[in-house]
């Protein structure tokens, strides 16, 4: 009896010994199916900083949604941008196979996958369709949902609506229930009620004239009514009056239109004449001495724009401002005639030809500049258009400008110092 009792126990222990090796086994790079048939494929883990099987485990199951691909080398490209296996996983298991494809979620401000989840939850599932609704001034998916939830999926509906005079939704709601269903229709209501209003005031008009002193409210009274006999669509002589003052703007329109035309063509001849003497080694005119003379003309514009926007900036009255900027323009402009006149040796011609080239070219080039880094337009297509449009200016400007730039150097501004030892291709033997 004893002996049988032994031998269960033994058989008990063996037991419990084989279950604790079992539990206690370790994971290893064969058990991935890694560096069975090549011993390179460890080296392709360890080599990017994955120094274990348990954690190349991680990133393989967290990488499985994307198929047959090379686990090591994704793992690697997640990894050099900064990616966990954690925050990988949740990329990856929403559909974003890359971390590009991540990094233009964090572009439109989307900060982790559950937020992307989110917007794609409600069918906005790449990140344009994302800035399409924010350049909407629509920042939250929750702000997208209830626009869904009164019949509007497309952001350009919203911007329809919004011209229109009604920016949140629930005015659009409040239009809706009063039967006005689409951004045309409330158009329509709106130009009916200033017809309307136009009438009205078209009625006080005449009762005005009737309500006259009495000395001339008959022959008020007669001339308004001959007004409306005579005007084809609204009879009042408010009308005729519009006619004849939109008549004569036109009209003057067209004569300054023609003047500021000639201004135009002579102001640019004499540009392009310039810079044709302003060019070359057999110049004649002096446009920029050098560098720090091209950084004065820059900072004219730039210089009044600062003291007005630092002035307004800490509650400054902006008149004061102004003049503030007006006073700095006019210093730096005063300094700048006189290096030009001094450059064109005492030449009043060459002088003023030299400042009518000068002062256009250098704020045209900042314009562009500031535009190219804050390009203006409501939509993401405006303001990539913008950036192109003003990038093609500097592009043609930039080298113009140093072509005119007589001595290349410059102690305050120097554009050479400012790239030196960067890779910039051939650009700077053009400066």
């Amino acid at each position: 009896m004893k002996i049988i009792k032994v031998y269960v126990l033994f058989i008990l222990l063996l037991t419990l010994h084989i279950e604790g090796n079992t539990n206690t086994h370790t994971l290893t790079w064969k058990d991935l199916g890694i560096g069975i048939h090549n011993a390179g494929e460890i080296t392709d883990w360890t080599y990017y900083g994955v120094k274990t099987p348990q954690e190349a485990s991680k990133w393989i199951e967290a990488l499985k949604p994307l198929g047959n691909i090379s686990y090591a080398g994704a793992t690697r490209i997640w990894k050099q941008d900064g990616f966990t296996v954690e925050k990988a996983k949740a990329w990856v298991d929403i559909g974003v196979k890359t971390p590009e494809q991540v990094r233009r979620w964090l572009h439109q401000g989307i900060e982790s996958a559950n937020e992307a989840q989110a917007w794609i939850d409600i069918g906005i599932d790449t990140p344009n369709k994302v800035g399409t609704w924010k350049s909407s001034n629509i920042m939250s998916y929750a702000e997208v949902r209830q626009w869904q939830d009164i019949g509007i999926k497309d952001a350009y509906i919203v911007n329809e609506w919004s011209s229109l005079g009604a920016n949140t939704f629930t005015e659009v709601k409040e239009w809706k229930s009063k039967g006005i269903k689409t951004p045309q229709a409330l158009q329509d209501y709106k130009m009916g009620q200033l017809n309307k209003t136009e009438k009205e005031k078209e009625k006080k008009l005449i009762a005005s004239f009737e309500k006259g002193n009495s000395h001339s409210s008959t022959t008020n009274t007669t001339y308004v009514q001959n007004s409306m006999n005579k005007s084809s669509v609204y009879p009042t002589t408010n009308k005729s009056n519009k006619q004849i003052a939109y008549q004569e703007y036109d009209n003057r329109s067209k004569e300054n239109s023609g003047l500021w035309n000639v201004f135009l063509l002579v102001y640019f001849i004499i540009m392009i004449i310039t810079m044709f003497k302003g060019a070359g080694k057999n110049r004649t005119i002096i446009v920029f001495r050098d560098y720090n003379d091209l950084g004065l003309t820059f900072l004219i514009p730039a210089g009044a724009y600062l003291m007005f926007f630092l002035f307004a900036s800490f509650g400054g009255n902006p008149k004061f401002g102004m003049i503030l900027a007006m006073i700095v323009a006019l210093v730096l402009f005063g300094i700048l005639i006189k290096n030009s006149y001094e450059d064109n040796e005492g030449s009043i011609v060459y002088t003023i030809m030299a400042i009518m080239t000068k002062m256009p070219l250098g704020i045209l080039w900042l314009l562009s500049f500031f535009t190219m880094l804050n390009p203006s337009g409501k939509t993401a297509k405006k303001r990539r258009e913008s950036r192109a449009s003003a990038m093609m200016i500097l592009a043609i400007l930039t080298p113009l400008i140093g072509i005119l730039v007589v001595n290349k150097e410059g102690s305050y501004f120097n554009p050479k110092e400012w790239i030196k030892g960067r890779r910039v291709g051939s650009i700077r033997t053009h400066l």
